[in-house]
């Protein structure tokens, strides 16, 4: 058994707050409890689903277009050089 919950991030703050209280949302209350498979998952403390916003994940280094600026602040916090062919830099 873990001790913590896992984080999972998600940048849509309507759907961190279903999933700690789908009563909370009108359209969510028709919806069988079976079907809350992540809800189930943070009331075992298995998971945390919590806010982060597009601009700070990194997954969206995958999955966006990126301006230069962006692209630059990423590479400095993932500690890459751009002008070394991306190279990991030294810890």
């Amino acid at each position: 058994m873990q001790e913590h919950p896992t984080p999972l991030y998600c940048d849509n703050q309507g759907t961190v707050a279903c999933t700690h209280n789908p009563q909370h949302h009108s359209r969510m209350k028709h919806i069988d409890i079976r079907f809350h498979f992540i809800r189930d998952c943070i009331q075992k403390k298995l998971i945390d689903v919590m806010y982060l916003p597009g601009t700070d994940n990194v997954a969206d280094l995958l999955t966006k277009p990126l301006t230069r600026i962006t692209h630059e602040k990423w590479l400095k916090r993932l500690r890459m050089d751009s002008d070394q062919g991306g190279v990991l830099t030294d810890l």
